[in-house]
């Protein structure tokens, strides 16, 4: 899996995306929850839409928190009766080595 970091242009939190090995996008590992109201702590943290990726693909899903996740710290449930599931982790010390991706 190839890993591409950037910057979400409204508040400048990490954003990663997850590419498979030919270059095909294969998901968004984080997301952005400021119209919730919720932001990361730093750029060593990021929300993950398990709602999305999980249900998808759970080999996908287990690649990318075992490259990129040390500790999951909290589920946050966002949308209709919080019905999706967001993971706040933290990301592993190496992370940056892991992504391809202009300053991050």
């Amino acid at each position: 899996m190839i890993y591409r970091a950037s910057h979400y242009v409204c508040d400048d939190t990490v954003a990663i995306m997850a590419f498979s090995d030919i270059g095909e996008a294969e998901c968004s590992v984080s997301i952005n929850l400021s119209d919730y109201g919720i932001w990361p702590e730093n750029n060593e943290h990021i929300y993950i839409p398990a709602y999305k990726i999980e249900p998808y693909s759970k080999e996908i899903f287990n690649q990318i928190i075992s490259d990129l996740v040390e500790e999951i710290k909290q589920e946050v449930y966002i949308g209709y009766n919080d019905s999706c599931k967001c993971l706040y982790v933290k990301l592993k010390e190496n992370w940056r080595d892991l992504c391809e991706g202009d300053d991050i």
